[in-house]
């Protein structure tokens, strides 16, 4: 999964009997899952070991390894259009039905919370992180991440001011706080000593990986997968994921060629740049489609929400609740605002030095944002020009 940009300083090449650890700027060549022990990089030979003991197999791909934060998956061989790359057993993954079939009393306990399943998993997570079963895995996970959520609040409202993306963002960390209170209220499955912030931590992992919907059933589990969740968004990927129900394995299939050394990736979905950033700490250049707004009719209690890519449909259910003009002075108001928050985010942020990726996410949100705006103003115009023709 991505947290930044893609950088390669470390990466992993990971043989049938063979490894080869290169660590800039050594060069060191195993031979064999022993020799991987006490080497600088012990998280990563202790996650390859454990896929090599539940018989994952993982010679066709490669680890690419930037920092702790960013990891991500290539191909050392070609792939063809329809050929599978990557496989993974259902046992393999965690899920709140799958922790149902392992530990019952857990899932119990777990299912009297009252929880949500990405609190639920995140429980899970924090109860689970130290065990011999997954912790390979859960020690693979990056301890801290480049979302928004953790930034101090003057640099929130530095970077973020005039925003609908602050908005998200507090609400998404005031969310965070209320499921962590009722969590600890509600039951006694988090030991007196669990912090807020390690609770955030294990939410923000549980969210950024898994995956939802109906993969598996029409229920729409909530799911980890080890090594997939590596893949990093593209909005042209060349990987799909389907679940073989009589084989119970995930497959990650070509949807076009792969060239050696391609990176492998997916489609996160369609998300604004203010999304990505929220919930996996990048952005985007050319996310110009999938962009979106928020025009508040009434200040903070009823408003439309817009997106560059179906903004003729959207301004049609918005008159619903508002006159044309009207939703076109609002607009305009909105945008000027905005405008006047992005020259005060341009001022500032040229005085601050080390946050260059943070003021570049920004600044694509703040475009994302005010594309939008525009979008929503022309057509209301376009409306406005065909009712006095």
């Amino acid at each position: 999964m991505w947290f930044g940009h893609h950088v390669s300083k470390v990466l992993v090449i990971i043989g049938t009997v063979t490894f080869l650890l290169f660590l800039s700027p050594t060069v060191i060549h195993l031979h064999n899952v022993s020799g991987l022990k006490g080497t600088n990089d012990h998280k990563t030979i202790q996650f390859l070991e454990y896929l090599l003991q539940n018989n994952v197999w993982t010679q066709d791909v490669q680890i690419m390894h930037e920092s702790p934060t960013n990891r991500y998956l290539i191909a050392l061989r070609p792939f063809k259009k329809e050929d599978v790359v990557l496989s993974m057993p259902l046992n393999m993954s965690i899920s709140v039905n799958q922790i149902s079939n392992k530990h019952s009393n857990l899932y119990k306990s777990l299912i009297d919370s009252g929880a949500d399943s990405h609190t639920q998993l995140a429980v899970f997570l924090l109860l689970m992180r130290n065990t011999l079963e997954y912790k390979p895995f859960f020690d693979y996970f990056p301890q801290h991440t480049t979302t928004p959520i953790h930034w101090a609040p003057d640099k929130l409202e530095r970077l973020l001011s005039g925003t609908d993306t602050l908005h998200d963002v507090l609400h998404h960390k005031t969310r965070i706080q209320t499921l962590f209170q009722g969590i600890k209220q509600n039951s006694q499955l988090l030991p007196n000593s669990t912090t807020l912030q390690e609770f955030t931590w294990a939410y923000e992992m549980v969210s950024s990986r898994v995956w939802n919907g109906d993969l598996i059933d029409k229920e729409g589990d909530s799911i980890m997968i080890p090594l997939l969740d590596l893949l990093n968004h593209n909005a042209d990927p060349n990987l799909s994921v389907s679940f073989d129900e009589n084989a119970k394995i995930f497959e990650m299939t070509a949807i076009r060629d792969i060239l050696v050394g391609e990176e492998l990736s997916i489609s996160y979905g369609s998300k604004t740049n203010g999304e990505l950033l929220m919930y996996y700490g990048f952005t985007v250049d050319g996310n110009e489609e999938n962009e979106g707004c928020w025009v508040w009719v009434q200040a903070d209690v009823s408003g439309c929400e817009f997106f560059v890519g179906s903004v003729e449909r959207d301004v049609e259910e918005c008159l619903g609740g508002v006159g044309l003009e009207e939703l076109g002075q609002i607009t305009r108001r909105r945008r000027q605002a905005h405008m006047v928050a992005d020259d005060r985010f341009e001022g500032s942020a040229l005085k601050v030095g080390g946050e260059e990726l943070d003021i570049l996410n920004a600044a694509r949100v703040r475009r994302g944002e005010m594309a939008c705006l525009r979008a929503v103003e022309s057509q209301v115009e376009r409306l406005l020009q065909d009712q006095r023709s």
